[in-house]
């Protein structure tokens, strides 16, 4: 049977460019990067482990605090069965 014609979702397009950067160092400038970019809050997703007690979450939060961009944290993330 077809879906009534008000329940079709309308033709769009969507675009989201992704940058990513690696290597030492890179968590302690992302502050710097992001503000770079017009970011002026991120949300940083983790799970309850090994992320969040690391030196790299430390380093990335200090420098988000350094560049003037607040954040905020959701330590939930559980494993995919």
């Amino acid at each position: 049977m077809a879906e009534p014609v008000d329940r079709v979702v309308p033709p769009f397009s969507f675009r989201c460019p992704t940058r990513l950067h690696f290597g030492a160092g890179v968590a302690a400038r992302a502050g710097a990067l992001l503000a770079a970019e017009g970011f002026g809050s991120v949300l940083l997703v983790t799970g309850t482990g090994h992320t969040v007690r690391s030196r790299g979450y430390a380093a990335l939060k200090e420098s988000l605090e350094a560049a003037g961009i607040s954040w905020d944290e959701f330590p939930a993330v559980t494993a995919d069965p």
